[in-house]
This record gives structure tokens, C-alpha cells and sequence, in this order.
């Protein structure tokens, strides 16, 4: 009897001791993750810009294509750290191709549509600009796993240090700095993916161009903004 209550009596510490020990493993990882863990990320975008509430005659052409990269730091606001809040900094391009020429004399612009029976080679504006991101982060990380599903969805304000307008054809080539284009534009933003590989679209909250620009033609003003779709990369 004596054998078999040892016998227990060792089985229970041994239960004990394995549970104990688990315990304190389970505390180290959590107080490490909980204490290190941060998904700060470089991340790398490509886009194509679609223009809405534009004039009615107005049309894209060729690729308007957008360019983002920069920085977001990661602030974990849970304790499984996998919802935080993202702030960041970065530089994005976009550029917009339509059947519209943007013209300059004496300081003034003036806007027109291209005739269709005008030969030219390109009509577009471009700018380039640094941003701020601001984001809401779900994502289905840990520590130790760099593959996981995400959801970054927020705010990107940008300031356009240049903004440029340009005509092309066979016989001229006419670039100057449009500042009717608004220096400052905010957008709001969705990304969702997995690992690597996102999609990524913003809608703009802001006009392209300052009040009072028009179409001289037709007295249209030219109210438009703009969608973008396309991929996001984010690298650890």
C-alpha cells in the first residue's frame, strides 16, 4: 500500500512538474512576443489612376500609372500584437494621360481637349510628392511567422513638391510647373493580402486641381479626382 501511494504520489509531482514547466515556457514566449514583437515594414506599390468626375468629353489614354514606396512603423495596440496602428513615411508618383492639353503664356493655364484629328504623342500630368500613411493593421502573424494574412486599411496624406504638366508630339514639347494642381491631397486606402503579395486600392477625397480651373471651350470645371488600383509589396 505504502509502494503505491509513493507510486501516486510521484506520479502527481511528475504532472505538476511537466505542467509548471510548460507554464513558465508558455510565459517566456508570450512576455517575448509581447515585448518584441513589431511588424515595421518598407513597402513598395505599383498602381494605374482612374480619373472620375471629369469633364464629360474627357478621356485617358496610354498607362496612368502611380508609383509608392517608403516606411511604416508598426505599433502594436493588443496583446496578441496582431492589431496595431501604422504610421509612416514615404515618396509616391503618379502620373495621368488624357486627351487634354494643359497650355501656359503670360503665367495663365489654360486647359483644352486635344482635337482628334491632332497628331501628338503624349498629354499629361504628373507629380511627385512625399506622404504620410496613417493605418488600422489585422493581420494573422506571430514572431516566428513572416506568412500571414493582413488587412491594412487607413488615410495617406501627400504634399506634391512638383507638379508638372506636359505635351508631346512631333514638332513641340511644351513642360512647365502647373500650380493649379493641389499641392495637397488625402486619399483613403485599403490593402489585403497575403505574405508578400497585396491588393491595394484608394479612393481620393480631395480634387485634383484648384478651384477654377475649367476647360476653356466649354467653361467645364475641372472637379476630378481619382481611383487607384493595383499591388502592394511590403517588405520585413
Amino acid at each position: 500500500m505504502r509502494n503505491i501511494v509513493f507510486t501516486l504520489w510521484v506520479g502527481v509531482l511528475g504532472v505538476v512538474a511537466v505542467n509548471a514547466q510548460a507554464s513558465v515556457i508558455d510565459s517566456l514566449h508570450y512576455k517575448y512576443v509581447d515585448d518584441t514583437y513589431y511588424e515595421d515594414q518598407f513597402y513598395a506599390g505599383m498602381v494605374y489612376n482612374v480619373l472620375y468626375n471629369g469633364p464629360e468629353n474627357l478621356s485617358q489614354n496610354n498607362f496612368s500609372n502611380g508609383f509608392l514606396v517608403g516606411f511604416i512603423k508598426d505599433m502594436p495596440i493588443n496583446k496578441q500584437r496582431n492589431k496595431a496602428i501604422g504610421l509612416g513615411v514615404g515618396y509616391n508618383n503618379m502620373s495621368f494621360y488624357f486627351n487634354m492639353r494643359a497650355a501656359k503664356s503670360n503665367g495663365i493655364i489654360t486647359y483644352d481637349y486635344i482635337d482628334s484629328n491632332t497628331s501628338y504623342k503624349r498629354s499629361k500630368i504628373e507629380t511627385h510628392a512625399i506622404e504620410i500613411p496613417l493605418e488600422y493593421r489585422w493581420r494573422t502573424s506571430t514572431a516566428t511567422s513572416t506568412k500571414f494574412w493582413r488587412v491594412y486599411t487607413g488615410v495617406r496624406v501627400s504634399y506634391a513638391f512638383s507638379r508638372i504638366s506636359k505635351y508631346i508630339s512631333e514638332t513641340e514639347k511644351d513642360v512647365f510647373e502647373n500650380t493649379d494642381i493641389k499641392p495637397l491631397q488625402c486619399s483613403g486606402y485599403i490593402s489585403i493580402g497575403y505574405n508578400t503579395w497585396n491588393l491595394y486600392g484608394s479612393f481620393a477625397f480631395t480634387k485634383l486641381f484648384e478651384d477654377g480651373a475649367k476647360i476653356e471651350s466649354t467653361g467645364e470645371p475641372l472637379d476630378m479626382s481619382y481611383l487607384s488600383a493595383g499591388l502592394m509589396f511590403y517588405i520585413l
